[in-house]
């Protein structure tokens, strides 16, 4: 089949773009990242701090080229918040606790609260609003 300006007209009509691909699966990585993140967050037994740890080893891989540009900054700012104090080390360089688990060791249960609302937050807006 040739590719003509009426075939790249009817591809963006049929799938938004002028490539095919489906906008629905250009960010489909974050999505399930982040929809598996918020379940757990939602139905996990357990204080928020601890949970917030669960879940961070699931959406810890996420990379900021995997969301839109409209959301990088939001998940810079849950990256900052979630590893705020430094890694714990004692005198012969071992680690005795994460960046995360000092952070949720030491910030109030409403300030973790905060945090998982902040990524919810991220998780709605990717699956309701459309991006480039």
């Amino acid at each position: 089949m040739r590719f003509t300006a009426f075939t790249a007209s009817y591809i963006r009509r049929c799938t938004g773009n002028e490539w095919g691909m489906n906008m629905n699966i250009q960010y489909a990585s974050a999505r399930g990242l982040l929809s598996q993140v918020v379940k757990e967050l939602a139905v996990a037994p357990g204080p928020v701090n601890e949970r917030l740890l669960r879940v961070w080893r699931i959406i810890q891989p996420l990379t900021p080229v995997e969301l839109p540009q409209e959301l990088r900054n939001d998940w810079q700012s849950i990256k900052d918040e979630i590893t705020k104090y430094p890694t714990l080390i004692d005198p012969y360089g071992n680690v005795i606790r994460s960046s995360i688990e000092q952070t949720l060791c030491k910030i109030r249960r409403k300030t973790a609260s905060k945090i998982a609302e902040k990524i919810y937050s991220l998780y709605w807006n990717l699956e309701n609003n459309e991006y480039d």
